[in-house]
């Protein structure tokens, strides 16, 4: 078991034995939370990215160096959409998250799932403040 699904289920089990500490550990677990989806959406982007360089080396290096002023606009959505339509073709979606969006690397994947799980035992257990 990894350290970071033990953490998450030590976070857990206090939520349930210690209400008066809901508070500070739905915030903690909402923060855990953030940090997992965080660095599942980071493998995409290093997957999308790696794709792009591939296709079309020069318009990636102009998005990635910042320099909208010579950035072709059109060739940069069009490289996107090559992108995006090779990694459709080419790798299997391993996971859609609650939000829809699809994951098609191991790690990004499984940090996903537990940012869901997360998501899911956050709703179950801190309330949502009064509006």
């Amino acid at each position: 078991m990894n350290t970071v699904v033990r953490g998450t289920l030590l976070l857990l089990g206090l939520l349930q034995q210690a209400p008066a500490l809901a508070s500070a550990n739905c915030q903690a677990l909402r923060e855990q939370r953030d940090q997992l989806a965080a660095k599942a959406m980071q493998a995409e982007v290093a997957l999308i990215h790696t794709i792009r360089r591939r296709l079309c080396p020069g318009v990636e290096a102009q998005a990635e160096q910042g320099h909208a002023q010579e950035l072709d606009i059109s060739a940069y959505i069009h490289c996107r959409q090559q992108a995006e339509a090779q990694l459709r073709r080419t790798r299997a979606a391993l996971y859609r998250s609650e939000s829809g969006f699809i994951y098609y690397t191991q790690e990004g994947a499984e940090l996903a799932r537990q940012a869901d799980a997360l998501r899911q035992q956050f709703g179950r257990q801190c309330p949502l403040p009064n509006r």
